[in-house]
């Protein structure tokens, strides 16, 4: 029996241009998914999301949500 192995990839930024750039790249580079981190010091999770969404064809896009 084979196994599927995935890799994800997290990058705290609060910069959302930079989050699009590493998907991409993350993308090009055959990781699964991208995770965007949402708290009190990384807000607009979702923002992000969509932004990636708009420039990604196939990797999986995740939100690491907190709540302290």
């Amino acid at each position: 029996m084979t196994k599927a192995v995935e890799f994800g990839l997290i990058h705290e930024t609060t910069r959302a241009g930079d989050s699009v750039r590493h998907a991409i790249l993350a993308e090009k580079l055959g990781f699964s998914s991208y995770w965007v981190p949402e708290d009190y010091a990384f807000p607009g999770a979702f923002s992000i999301c969509s932004a990636i969404a708009c420039q990604t064809k196939r990797i999986k896009i995740g939100i690491g949500v907190l709540n302290p």
